[in-house]
């Protein structure tokens, strides 16, 4: 099941860029003023922001429980690198949304145990926690 999601889902990213209109104004909705109707805290459907502007076109497969595999976070950073995790972030990012965004791609993926890979290899897989 995994490796069927992930393979769907890095042809999804791989296809994806900041200049599509979608992930464009989630990412100009992460930059705006925060209110009570418009705060996605760092976190959006597709996208997540960093303090320096660094940004993640993401998927992540939330693994609930011993029926299903384990989690797998897959990311698309804006300087060109690939991350996963198997770090449980909960649907819809929950688990993340309410933690200080960090400043760095660099500071997400020691904070949410990623790791780099090649963007295309069962290497993404593997468990990082």
């Amino acid at each position: 099941m995994r490796t069927q999601w992930k393979s769907q889902a890095l042809e999804r990213l791989a296809g994806l860029s900041i200049t599509n209109d979608a992930l464009r104004r989630e990412l100009d909705e992460l930059k705006m003023p925060k209110t009570k109707d418009t705060d996605f805290g760092w976190a959006h459907e597709h996208v997540l922001l960093m303090t320096n502007g660094e940004s993640i076109l993401y998927e992540y497969r939330h693994g609930a429980n011993i029926y299903f595999p384990p989690h797998l976070f897959l990311g698309h950073c804006s300087d060109g690198r690939w991350l996963y995790s198997s770090y449980h972030f909960c649907n819809s990012m929950n688990m993340v949304r309410s933690d200080d965004p960090p400043g760095s791609i660099a500071e997400f993926a020691k904070k949410y145990s990623a790791r780099e890979f090649d963007g295309k290899s069962d290497e993404c897989l593997k468990m990082t926690e």
